[in-house]
């Protein structure tokens, strides 16, 4: 299996600007966020394998911000192998822990507050 030093997907302009302007908050590489992203949908998914279920891919737009992502080569075959068990295509897997992180990173669920009775 070829490692994945370098993948695309597609993503809406926004989410892709988003992404951006959460590396330069934080002041880290474009890069090294999108390896985040990657590295949280794969916990995400063993998980969710532990409790007997899977993680619903999301299909990337066809039209879009097209997003190279680097990867460091270890992370790079995570991310085949997880896609070639999971039988999704690689770009998907990408679209969906990008979506995902922003989700649960720049839009966080409010933890519910204990109200005393």
């Amino acid at each position: 299996m070829k490692d994945i030093c370098q993948l695309q997907t597609t993503a809406p302009l926004e989410l892709a600007v988003m992404f951006k302007v959460l590396a330069a908050r934080r002041r880290i590489r474009l890069l090294d966020v999108y390896a985040e992203a990657l590295h949280h949908l794969l916990q995400e998914r063993l998980t969710l394998r532990k409790r007997g279920r899977t993680v619903q891919y999301l299909l990337p737009p066809r039209r879009g911000r097209s997003l190279n992502v680097r990867l460091p080569p270890r992370l790079g075959r995570r991310v085949a192998d997880v896609a070639n068990k999971d039988e999704v295509p690689v770009r998907a897997l990408a679209y969906t822990a990008i979506v995902s992180y922003a989700l649960s990173h720049v839009f966080p669920t409010p933890k519910p507050r204990m109200v005393a009775p």
